[in-house]
């Protein structure tokens, strides 16, 4: 299926015109700076290693390590940035911090001129939510909007000092600091396009300045426009702004810039404007803060207001009471909470010009009334712009539009403003069933509570009740004990609700991490502990093969290889549950949903095990507990598969560690099978459940994968990658 066209994903069925062209000019310049720099590449710097691998297809390149393997094109790289995380080819299943470091291939795709390729892939990847986490995708969009950011529309250094000085006749002192000035924010200049150098790739742009210039205003315009499709809660909206302020500092003309100028305002006010006022209500309610943000925090930056540019059918025309309620509340606009900051300001400021008055000379006072004179004219301009504005918005406004009082809007914020207040469960239940408000609106003293948990469950996602069992068990509400019956049996339905689990697309994985983590009467980090309930248990093993179905096969020949070393029995980075365990339940799932999978077992030799479709987890740990084992090579499986001439499309190592035994690198391994079965796209994928960082793949060949850790996300990231998204 072809991808969708930038077009597409930012209009689409909407007729927006001006959009549309602006889309099309944005692609035209793309193109002709990506023209310009045909042919040019930045040279890896990686250092060189013997080999003695042969070239057999023209679209082969000569890796790090001497061999031939398939580039890593800048789709594909794009692609494992946004979805791994990462621009090599490893996944990290522990938090890694985003820096412009590890993004220098974002910044030269951006600078070849392949902005619309970069800006089509974060919208789609994150429209389908193909990518587990998304800070990577936030940074990326951040980076489209903010890279190498400057003011494009103020004067030279010159006429900006000179503007201070307008009207005024000139001293020589008054030349002298002139100079001063304009020596001082030239250096600065200088200063920031040095740094500008320093902070990207490295590339060197071919292109005519003015046609790059162009082309990187209209890059971060579309960027600001992709905003409402990626950013599409709060939380996201708080990390995209972090992440702006980031790239800005590190790369902006103005050092140390925030980043924060008419664009991004204007992009800001339109995500506040263009959600509708019961959903905004929801968003700022149960999603208060983040990356150091909050809603009162942006409402300030981007100087919120509505814009005369807002088309006649804009949600504001037709709520503007709903609107300016809960910006408002957002940021506290009542009458008494202003009378007490007015009280606590005032004093402050009376003490302040005492303070001043006491000290300052003829002069000082002469140029501070003169300053002062002229922010009050500023201000006075500003008001009587402010009035206009009034009268040409009242012409706008509907005036039949409904009243905020009474509004569902206004009822979610009053029921969670009541909520903050309530000690009893009773009614907090109540607030629960009847305004709709959900586990992020309750305060924590009342998580504690059968009834509120029982008001909560009535709504609650599949997701979060599976996330969310260790809590209910903790609170004796679904232990075994008869005065529990009705609560537990309610959470079994729930959780064995084929079509629930469906439509959540829960995939095994997650109940199987579930399961582990309810089974062991304790979280991993958490202080909660409760007693786990044999017929939960058995809800969960039943919900794990149900959800099997929510499967889609990948139809490739997959060849699943098992460390049988004794370390594989502790625990997965992070988890409760056992690396055995993890390798045995991703075996599970791929011996039931794919066509074609043979498994074996190895340390420092190899042994083929017959598992099948009707093979049990138990089944399999069984058979490799009592296996013998030495050290570890992870070049066996390949070796075998070309020994024995087996065919195979993708073959998956699950180890605890690293390998360190035997005279074949797997990378090297892979390509002399790849080789000797002409099987040419043959794939690695190596999971290092212990590991914290290791690169048994080679970063420049898109057919090998390092996995260090497990979670969730895995399942998802394997598919991805054997179909080549990655």
């Amino acid at each position: 299926m072809a991808p969708d066209s930038l077009k597409d994903l930012l209009v689409g069925k909407s007729a927006n015109e001006s959009l549309e062209k602006e889309i099309v000019e944005f692609e035209r310049l793309a193109a002709f700076i990506e023209t310009e720099n045909e042919g040019v590449e930045v040279v890896s710097k990686a250092d060189v290693v013997p080999g003695q691998m042969q070239k057999v297809r023209e679209d082969q390149v000569r890796n790090s390590a001497g061999g031939y393997v398939f580039k890593v094109d800048d789709l594909n790289r794009i692609r494992r940035f946004l979805i791994l995380g990462t621009e090599g080819g490893t996944y990290y299943s522990s938090e890694q911090e985003i820096t412009m470091d590890n993004v220098k291939a974002m910044c030269e795709i951006i600078e070849k001129g392949k902005g619309p390729l970069l800006l089509r892939e974060i919208i789609q990847i994150s429209l389908e939510g193909r990518a587990p986490k998304q800070d990577p995708t936030l940074f990326a969009l951040a980076l489209c909007a903010r890279y190498r950011v400057r003011d494009t529309t103020r004067p030279d250094v010159h006429r900006q000092v000179m503007k201070k000085y307008k009207g005024k006749t000139l001293t020589d002192e008054d030349c002298k600091k002139i100079v001063q000035e304009v020596e001082r924010r030239t250096k600065e200049a200088l200063e920031a396009n040095a740094r500008r150098q320093t902070s990207g790739s490295g590339f060197e742009q071919q292109a005519p300045p003015e046609a790059y210039d162009d082309y990187q205003k209209a890059l971060q315009k579309m960027a600001f426009r992709a905003i409402l499709k990626v950013c599409r809660i709060p939380t996201h909206l708080f990390t995209f702004v972090a992440y702006c302020q980031k790239i800005s500092a590190e790369t902006g003309d103005k050092r140390n810039s925030k980043g924060w100028g008419r664009a991004m305002r204007a992009a800001i006010t339109h995500w506040y404007f263009n959600q509708k006022p019961e959903r905004l209500a929801m968003l700022i309610t149960k999603y208060q803060n983040r990356s150091g943000f909050r809603h009162r925090d942006l409402l300030r930056l981007c100087h919120i207001r509505p814009m005369m540019s807002f088309p006649s059918n804009h949600n504001y025309w037709h709520h503007h009471k709903e609107y300016d309620f809960l910006l408002a509340y957002i940021v506290g606009d009542t009458e008494e909470g202003r009378k007490r900051v007015a009280e606590a300001a005032g004093d402050g400021i009376k003490k302040a010009k005492k303070e001043v008055a006491k000290k300052e000379t003829d002069e000082e006072r002469k140029k501070r009334e003169e300053k002062e004179r002229e922010r009050m004219e500023k201000q006075m301009a500003r008001m009587k712009l402010r009035e206009a504005n009034k009268k040409s918005f009242s012409t706008h406004k509907l005036p039949d539009a409904p009243d905020a009082e009474g509004s569902p809007a206004a009822t979610l914020i009053w029921a969670f403003e009541e909520m903050k207040g309530i000690t009893e469960p009773g009614k907090a239940a109540d607030l629960i069933r009847g305004c709709g408000l959900v586990r992020e609106h309750v305060p924590s003293r009342l998580l504690d509570s059968k009834v509120v948990w029982e008001a909560l469950l009535i709504d609650m996602p599949m997701t979060a009740l599976i996330r969310n069992l260790g809590k209910l068990a903790s609170i004796d509400m679904i232990t075994d004990k008869p005065e529990n019956d009705k609560h537990v049996s309610k959470v079994i339905k729930m959780l064995t609700d084929e079509q629930a689990l469906h439509d959540a697309r829960v995939h095994p994985i997650s109940i199987l991490l579930a399961l582990a983590v309810y089974k062991s009467n304790g979280g991993f980090r958490g202080k909660l502990k409760w007693e786990s309930n044999p017929r939960i248990i058995a809800a969960l093993e039943n919900a794990f093969l149900l959800a099997f179905k929510n499967v889609t096969p990948t139809n490739k020949r997959y060849c699943l290889a098992l460390d049988v070393s004794g370390s594989m029995t502790s625990n997965v980075l992070n988890s409760m549950l056992s690396c055995r365990e993890a390798a045995a339940g991703m075996s599970m799932v791929l011996l039931r949903t794919e066509p074609k999978v043979e498994t074996v077992a190895f340390s420092d030799d190899l042994t083929e095990l017959h598992f099948d479709q009707s093979t049990t987890i138990e089944q399999m740990i069984s058979k490799v507990t009592g296996m013998g084992f030495s050290a570890t090579d992870c070049a066996l499986p390949m070796l075998w598969a070309a020994k024995k001439k087996k065919e195979f499309d993708v073959f998956i190592i699950y180890t605890d560690s690293e390998t360190w035994f035997g005279d074949v690198h797997p990378f090297q391994a892979l390509q002399q099978y790849r080789e000797q079965m002409k099987i040419l796209d043959a794939k690695l994928i190596v999971m290092g459940m212990t590991a914290t960082s290791f690169t048994i793949a080679d970063p420049d060949d898109r057919g090998m994968l390092d996995i260090c850790g497990f979670d969730s996300a895995v399942p998802e990231l394997v598919k991805e990658f054997v179909l080549g998204n990655i």
